[in-house]
């Protein structure tokens, strides 16, 4: 099940202007949350094209300069997503799994091994094109093996973001840190702002990302 109108005519249309460096063909993923890796990497790019030097609240110019589409009117959902992504802050320092500890419980076994399997191609890959074909297949696992609660959601969300994030950085000439450390923050970011957020889960959720994804990649 993909997430519904009118969020998902915006991913769409980002999706057709969607930009990557990455040296070979993208691999495709059967994940129906994909679209919520397409957006992230839309806006982040369009927040790091828009404020490359990184000067200005992510948020602010996201909502502001690259249309992101909020249920609060303008001013106010950036003053709400400004103290949220605060709040659902995540640390580049930090893993995937360690990012995402806080929230271990909301997870059944089965769900949170996805994050450590990911995890784990992370740090075994050469290169993040390995990386990209070893999580494309990790995502389909989880398409095939999962349901479609929530935080079966969550994960697959959660992956998407990953590959994708490691697809926008893997490749940039602009990211001041590690692509796999900046990825791991996305994905955490995502994951951990759905599960906060008290409405508007995935506006919130890829609202979080791509202000951790900047922040970590420009930071």
């Amino acid at each position: 099940m993909k997430y519904q109108a009118p969020f998902a005519a915006v991913v769409l249309a980002f999706t057709l202007s969607l930009t990557c460096t990455c040296a070979s063909a993208q691999t495709a993923s059967n994940n129906p949350m994909d679209g919520v890796g397409v957006a992230h990497n839309s806006y982040a790019g369009c927040v790091v094209a828009q404020d490359p030097r990184s000067q200005r609240s992510p948020v602010e110019v996201m909502i502001n300069e690259c249309g992101y589409p909020t249920v609060r009117p303008r001013d106010e959902a950036i003053a709400y997503y400004t103290a949220f992504v605060e709040q659902a802050h995540t640390d580049r320092a930090l893993s995937l799994t360690a990012n995402l500890a806080p929230y271990r419980k909301h997870f059944s076994a089965a769900q949170y091994a996805y994050f450590e399997n990911a995890e784990r191609i992370l740090a075994t890959s050469r290169d993040a094109d390995e990386a990209d074909r070893k999580l494309v297949d990790l995502e389909n696992a989880a398409v095939a093996q999962l349901g479609r609660s929530d935080t079966d959601k969550v994960v697959l969300g959660g992956l998407s973001t990953l590959r994708r994030s490691l697809q926008l950085w893997g490749h940039s000439s602009v990211v001041t840190a590690g692509p796999i450390e900046v990825a791991a923050a996305d994905a955490a970011g995502f994951v951990v702002g759905f599960l906060l957020a008290t409405e508007n889960k995935l506006e919130a959720a890829v609202a979080n990302a791509v202000e951790q994804s900047v922040k970590a990649a420009l930071r």
